[in-house]
C-alpha cells in the first residue's frame, strides 16, 4: 500500500474528531475530512493494528502542542518532513498568529495531490506555507534538499521545529542516518526534532544513534501509554507500546 492510502487512513482518523463532544476532543482539523479514505486499501491499513486510531489522535495532539511550545520558545519555521496530508498549517492558530513560515516536504506526486484537494475545496493556502519537493531516499538528499529549502525562504540561523511523522517507516537505516545529518546541519541552535514510529521497523536505540550521529542530542519522550493516561485517564493497551515518539534538541 501506498504513502497516500497511509495518509488517507490518518486524514480518516482526524476527520472523526470533529464528531466527538467538543470536551473530549484533543484536536479540530476540519480540513481532514477532504483527504479521509473510505476505500478498501484505506480500511485495510486502519484494521492492521487495534490502537491505530487512539495512536494517529495522541500523535497528533502530541505533535500540536510541540508546535505551540516551539513557538513560545521562539521558533518561526516548522518542516514538515514527509507532510502528507497534514494541514496544520491551515489550522493551528498560532501559526498563522507568529507568521511562521511551514515548510511542507514529501514527494512530488503527494504535493501536487494535495493542492489540488485543497484547490477543489475552495482552500487557500497562506502565502507562508511552502511545498518542497523531495525524494527521502535519494543518496544526494542532503545536496538537493537544502538547495529546495533555502529556495522557498528557509533561514538557517532561525530556530526550527523538523517533524517526521510517521516518516521514518518507509526509510532504511542509511536514510534516517542522512535525515539526521541533514537536518542538524540546518538546524540553528535550539532548533528540534519530532520522529514517530512502530516498533515493527525501528527499535528507538537504533533511532537515538541515528540522530545523535547526525548532531542531535536525543530527548526525553513520552510513551504513548503516557499520553493515553493523560488524554484519556486510562491505562493504554499493551499495543500501545507498539508505538513510538523520539524528540532531540540541536544544542550548539
Amino acid at each position: 500500500m501506498s504513502a497516500l492510502h497511509t495518509a488517507a487512513a490518518i486524514a480518516r482518523v482526524r476527520s472523526e474528531e470533529g464528531a466527538l463532544p467538543a470536551d473530549q476532543r484533543l484536536f479540530e482539523d476540519p480540513l481532514a475530512r477532504h483527504f479521509a479514505g473510505d476505500d478498501a486499501d484505506t480500511t485495510a491499513i486502519m484494521a492492521l493494528q487495534p490502537f491505530f486510531r487512539a495512536h494517529v489522535r495522541l500523535r497528533t495532539r502530541f505533535i500540536d502542542d510541540a508546535v505551540s511550545d516551539a513557538l513560545a520558545r521562539g521558533s518561526r519555521h516548522l518542516v514538515l518532513l514527509g507532510a502528507g496530508f497534514d494541514c496544520r498549517a491551515l489550522r493551528l492558530e498560532a501559526l498563522t498568529q507568529s507568521m511562521a513560515a511551514v515548510f511542507e516536504v514529501d514527494h512530488a506526486e503527494q504535493l501536487q495531490k494535495k493542492s489540488a484537494i485543497l484547490a477543489s475545496a475552495g482552500v487557500l493556502i497562506p502565502e507562508s506555507v511552502f511545498p518542497v519537493p523531495a525524494d527521502f531516499s535519494r543518496a544526494d538528499l542532503e545536496q538537493d534538499l537544502p538547495v529546495r529549502l533555502e529556495g522557498a525562504g528557509f533561514d538557517r540561523e532561525k530556530p526550527t521545529l523538523f517533524v517526521g511523522e510517521g516518516l521514518i517507516g518507509y526509510l532504511d537505516l542509511a536514510a534516517v542516518e542522512r535525515l539526521a545529518r541533514l537536518t542538524a546541519a540546518l538546524a540553528a541552535a535550539g532548533s528540534r526534532l519530532i520522529l514517530t514510529y512502530h516498533r515493527i521497523g525501528w527499535h528507538p536505540d537504533m533511532v537515538n544513534r541515528a540522530l545523535a550521529a547526525g548532531g542531535w542530542t536525543p530527548e526525553p519522550a513520552p510513551s504513548y501509554s503516557e499520553l493515553h493516561r493523560r488524554h484519556f485517564g486510562t491505562d493504554a493497551p499493551e499495543h500501545a507500546a507498539d508505538y513510538l515518539l523520539t524528540c532531540a534538541i540541536k544544542t550548539t
